[in-house]
């Protein structure tokens, strides 16, 4: 597959397609413009766009400056005579939500976002007064709107949106379906209805992996964060995203001290000891172990450990990485996603570049000067110029969508009237256009509504909803709010237990060459705690077969994960997890080829963090994908084909 150079700077940028999933290998949006070629590619790296489902269109002319945009008039009604009405949470949108259209003739809409703040401004048209809002037919109170020059200031010391417009921070009690409000000055009225979609509430689980001697300790002695939980990150975070809060979580740390590639088709799986080696070996970039995590962390998103695949969490897994012969940590040079799958990994930068443009990646954005080319993102370049100014409630900055140096310094961007630089996406060689005290630059107000689309999408997932509350709801556009789709969910996510403290297993077993074989256990966090199955009790067998009975259906349920506590106990989980074809009993001939991907799966188990484990074993118990739901003698549950000891 061709990597396409993009903007680049202090990281480089590739994109590349692999096993039909649309990967995005990046390296945190660097900030400059010139283009750099990225790593080793298959294919001569031309510079061409890369590859696109949408058919590419002829790009608008890119112009150096954006017309002033036609004021959206205001949605409202009653005597109190306004000139505009604007509301502001990411960015600066009518009550009834900005629409963007781009050139392959289609359109999105950014709307306000239910239980999330939004700064309310207001433009009279007569100036003066006491103008107050509240919730028509409601008893959340009234407010008071400040005066314009109490308007929010802009950041980097750039003029002030407005002159003229009152304004101030709706709490997010007010921002929600079926919402009016009224404005009101003296004996003059108007209403204003607000357009509101789903506000999610979006988990973010961290997971630190540490590669060939790299430690904890290594990471906070070079200032490195990695963790979002206990921190204000979740918070800067949230105004950062179309989400109504994010909340950080932390899954235990990984830690390989090897790290075993699977067959290539060429070659057999082999464990490599430090990252040059395998960098080597593999006749690749940087980019070849983060492509390997992308398959490791769907496996912690699996029915045996988090089963959270299409519930509303994301992943970041910041790989911290020792280089043997200095002793001191190396990077790779970027990050790398599956579009749309909600993962990503990459170099642990502090939560900066790399880690917003990367989950940018995940929530469905692609890289926007490549969209801008195919006719699917609005702004030239990937830039900000066209885009709605920004907000950060936090800060109560407005975010203009220029920066202050003028002339523009910078070669290659788009430029205002005056001649200073538009931002570019975090898409799209933003990193760096930040306002200082702030950790990223902001989206394009498209960027955000795409995203918006990804948040909607994922089924909001409640443990610990009580009093008949649904555990699992997902937003209905037909009927604007939140339904209970608890009895389409998985058999195994209903009988789940979430937000629960857990270690987890990461395995990989190779058919063919069982020196290859690992097993690794991470420290403690928080995750879910999902249902298993004992292959030795007969009632287990029988509920998978009332309850679960496609549980092995897919490639077969051929090995068996046996822990040991401290305590002495035990508990034995069958793997899903296997080398029969698809709903079959027979063997998939791939499966004995030690070239073939066939032979060697990875898998992940989340056991509950109350008990210690002290050991592991893995068994071979052949069932195949249409088991005969008959329970085995745990006797025969000998000979482990790895096993691993707590020291």
């Amino acid at each position: 597959m061709r990597f396409t150079p993009l903007l680049s700077g202090r990281y480089q940028f590739a994109a590349a397609t692999t096993l039909s999933l649309l990967l995005s290998a990046c390296g945190g949006g660097g900030g400059s413009d010139g283009a750099k070629n990225s790593g080793t590619s298959s294919a001569p790296n031309s510079g061409a766009p890369s590859a696109s489902t949408t058919t590419p269109v002829t790009p608008p002319a890119t112009s150096t400056t954006t017309p002033t945009p036609t004021p959206t008039p205001p949605v409202s009604s009653g005597t109190f005579s306004l000139n505009s009405i604007e509301l502001a949470q990411t960015h600066v949108i009518p009550p009834t939500g900005r629409t963007m259209n781009t050139a392959d003739g289609k359109s999105r809409t950014l709307n306000l976002l239910a239980n999330r703040a939004a700064l309310l401004m207001v433009e009279p048209t007569t100036a003066g007064g006491n103008i107050q809002v509240q919730v028509a037919n409601s008893n959340l109170g009234s407010l008071t709107l400040n005066t314009p020059d109490k308007l929010p200031a802009t950041d980097n010391g750039m003029p002030s949106y407005s002159s003229s417009k009152y304004s101030v921070l709706l709490p997010k009690e007010w921002i929600q379906t079926g919402t009016i409000l009224k404005i009101t000055r003296g004996g003059e009225i108007a209403t204003v209805p607000l357009t509101v979609t789903a506000g999610v509430n979006l988990k973010v689980r961290t997971v630190p992996i540490f590669f060939f001697g790299a430690t904890r300790a290594m990471a906070i002695a070079n200032h490195q964060q990695l963790e979002m939980a206990g921190t204000s990150m979740a918070l800067d975070y949230g105004q950062q995203i179309p989400a109504a809060t994010v909340d950080g979580q932390n899954l235990g740390d990984q830690t390989f001290s090897d790290f075993v590639m699977p067959p290539t088709g060429t070659a057999p799986a082999q464990a490599y000891s430090s990252f040059a080696t395998l960098v080597s070996a593999s006749a690749a970039n940087g980019y070849v172990l983060m492509g390997q995590m992308l398959g490791v962390l769907p496996e912690l998103r699996s029915v045996t450990a988090n089963n959270d695949g299409n519930l509303n969490v994301a992943y970041w897994a910041p790989m911290v990485l020792e280089n043997p012969l200095t002793g001191k940590l190396t990077g790779m040079g970027g990050g790398l996603t599956s579009v749309g799958a909600g993962n990503a990994d990459g170099d642990s930068d502090n939560y900066g570049g790399i880690f917003v443009h990367e989950m940018g990646h995940g929530y469905g954005m692609s890289h926007a000067g490549d969209m801008y080319n195919s006719g699917t993102f609005p702004y030239p370049g990937g830039s900000l110029s066209g885009s709605s100014w920004g907000y950060d409630a936090i800060r109560n900055q407005l975010l203009s969508p220029v920066l202050p140096a003028l002339p523009c310094k910078k070669t290659g961007r788009q430029l205002d009237p005056s001649g200073r630089c538009y931002r570019q996406d975090p898409m799209q060689g933003g990193n760096g256009d930040q306002t200082a005290g702030y950790r990223w630059t902001m989206f394009a107000d498209y960027s955000i509504a795409l995203m918006q689309g990804w948040m909607n999408g994922r089924v909001v997932y409640n443990p610990n909803a009580i009093n008949g509350a649904p555990r699992f709801t997902k937003w209905s556009a037909s009927q604007n709010a939140y339904i209970d789709v608890s009895s389409t969910m998985s058999q195994l996510q209903q009988d789940m237990q979430g937000d629960q403290q857990v270690v987890t297993v990461l395995g990989n077993i190779s058919k063919t060459d069982g020196t290859m074989n690992r097993l690794a256990v991470s420290t403690a966090g928080q995750g879910n705690l999902p249902h298993t199955f004992d292959p030795t009790t007969q009632s287990d067998w029988d509920q998978m077969k009332s309850k679960y009975a496609n549980y092995c259906q897919s490639i077969g349920c051929d090995y068996t994960l046996r822990a040991t506590f401290a305590d002495g106990s035990t508990q034995n989980v069958l793997l899903p997890k296997g080398y029969h074809q698809n709903n079959s009993n027979t063997i998939n001939p791939n499966a004995v080829n030690p070239l073939n991907s066939a032979s060697f799966v990875r898998f992940a188990v989340n056991f509950s963090a109350a008990k210690s484990l002290t050991r592991l074993d893995v068994y071979v118990t052949e069932f195949g994908a249409k088991p005969a739901f008959a329970a085995i003698n745990t006797a025969s549950l000998v000979n482990p084909i790895v096993s691993w000891v707590a020291h």
